[in-house]
């Protein structure tokens, strides 16, 4: 119990001063050029989902304490707490994005795209593909963040070699091949193609996990189980919502920040009940 404290207090006050000087470099920016909503407002948001993937990082660590040493629940438990840091470190890129141009320099987004990175294919001849590297960086940390979540999952729940985790980190491995043969069209099309092919399958199989715990328990654990699956299945479109399906940017961070919030109660209240 004193050690579940301890990882709480020192959790809290990490993540509370992280979160504090965030928000106090965009205090300091706008008291001098002021803070206009519509392209200041993302700032705030990424400021809270960073804080919502560490606060879950930091309620799966005091789980852990309360299990004993190698066991199969607590490394479960402790890699996916990592797997929230990963998960967080996306919006971390897009707070340096935010602070390098208030400061006057390039963000990585436009660094990329000026060194000609950006993606613009046909897929297959069918479908016509535009995609700033910007997008491919993102998906790369979730899908290292997945790797993370689904290798305890297969090692230590289903008690197998992790295949799923492997052919994450196999494509993780291809993605930098993405900028070397961006002229080649049928390349891209096999490589964006696989890529997004072999993420949605663990997406799924990780869904299925939790839904088929939900129907193999009942009460809490069922309830819990529901609520991390759904979760899951929020995360994705947080990240698809921000390739920017919406021309409003209010309308684009409302909707965005809205799944993220969403995303993060779900895992939360779901491994509160787990717990």
């Amino acid at each position: 119990m004193e050690s579940k404290k301890k990882v709480k207090v020192a959790g809290g006050v990490l993540v509370g001063f992280i979160a504090l000087m965030l928000l106090l470099l965009g205090i300091l920016h706008w008291l001098e050029y002021g803070f206009v909503l519509r392209d200041d407002i993302n700032y705030l948001g990424y400021i809270l989902l960073i804080t919502l993937c560490l606060v879950t990082t930091v309620h799966l660590w005091t789980r852990v304490t309360g299990f004993e040493p190698g066991t199969s629940i607590r490394n479960l438990f402790t890699l996916m707490g990592i797997s929230f840091i990963i998960i967080g470190t996306i919006f971390v890129y897009y707070i340096v994005d935010y602070l390098l141009q208030w400061a006057g320099f390039n963000s990585l987004s436009v660094i990329m795209q000026s060194a000609g990175l950006d993606l613009d294919f046909y897929l297959f001849g069918f479908v016509d593909i535009s995609m700033p590297f910007e997008s491919v960086v993102t998906f790369a940390f979730i899908m290292l963040g997945v790797s993370f979540f689904i290798y305890p999952l297969e090692k230590y729940v289903k008690n197998r070699r992790p295949w799923f985790a492997i052919s994450l980190w196999l494509c993780l491995s291809i993605i930098p091949l993405i900028a070397v043969f961006k002229n080649n069209q049928l390349a891209l099309s096999i490589a964006t193609a696989g890529i997004v092919l072999f993420v949605l399958i663990n997406f799924i199989f990780m869904f299925y996990l939790y839904i088929a715990l939900a129907v193999k328990s009942t009460g809490r654990m069922r309830k819990a189980s529901v609520l991390v699956a759904f979760g899951l299945f929020m995360m994705i479109f947080v990240w698809v919502v921000g390739i920017g399906l919406f021309d409003e940017k209010l309308v684009q961070a409302a909707v965005q920040f809205g799944i993220g919030i969403g995303s993060m109660t779900m895992f939360n209240i779901g491994f509160y009940i787990m717990g």
